[in-house]
C-alpha cells in the first residue's frame, strides 16, 4: 500500500505532465508571456516549508526577487538560485521552498529572483539577468569570492551559462 504523501505525489506528477507539455507548446506557438503550467505550484506545494528560514521581498537589478535567509547564516555570502521551467514558465514564488531549503543547508543567504521569461524574452535575456544580478549584488557590497549561482533544469543552465559568457 502506498503512503499518503506518495499517493499525493504521483496525483501531482499526473496532473501537471499534460498540461505543462499543453501550456508550454501553446506558449510557444502564441507568444504568450503569461504562461500558467496549472501545476508547478501544487507541485512544489509538498515541498515542506523549512524552519529558520526568513524571507524578503526585493527588487534587485530590477527584477522582483526573494532573500531566503537562514537563521544565523553568513551575510557575506550570497547565492543566486535561478528556477527551472524551460525558461518559459516557474518562479521566485514556486520555487521558494526549494531554494530556502539549499539556504539552509549551505548556511548562506539565497536570492531567488524572477528572471525574464521566453518567448517575450528570447535568449541572452536570461543570462543578461544573471550578469545584472551580479553586479547589483557588488554593488551592495558583496565580494566576487563569495557569490554562487545555482538552479535546476533551465536555471542551471543559467547558472552554468552566466559563468562561463564573457559580458562586455
Amino acid at each position: 500500500m502506498s503512503s499518503k504523501e506518495w499517493s499525493e505525489l504521483r496525483e501531482t506528477f499526473a496532473a501537471c505532465a499534460p498540461r505543462a507539455v499543453a501550456a508550454t507548446t501553446a506558449a510557444v506557438m502564441a507568444i504568450n508571456p503569461e504562461i500558467d503550467l496549472g501545476g508547478a505550484d501544487r507541485f512544489f506545494g509538498l515541498t515542506e516549508e523549512p524552519t529558520d528560514v526568513t524571507y524578503e521581498e526585493v527588487t534587485a537589478a530590477g527584477l522582483p526577487a526573494i532573500w531566503a535567509n537562514p537563521v544565523g547564516c553568513d551575510t557575506e555570502r550570497a547565492l543566486v538560485y535561478f528556477h527551472g521551467g524551460g525558461f518559459v514558465s516557474g518562479s521566485k514564488d514556486s520555487y521558494r521552498k526549494v531554494a530556502a531549503h539549499l539556504a539552509k543547508a549551505a548556511g548562506v543567504r539565497t536570492l531567488i529572483p524572477d528572471y525574464r521569461l521566453a518567448p517575450m524574452n528570447p535568449f541572452p535575456a536570461q543570462l543578461e539577468d544573471a550578469r545584472s544580478l551580479y553586479d547589483w549584488l557588488l554593488a551592495r557590497g558583496h565580494q566576487p569570492s563569495k557569490i554562487a549561482f545555482a538552479g535546476d533544469s533551465a536555471g542551471g543552465n543559467i547558472a552554468t551559462g552566466a559563468a562561463l559568457v564573457e559580458f562586455d
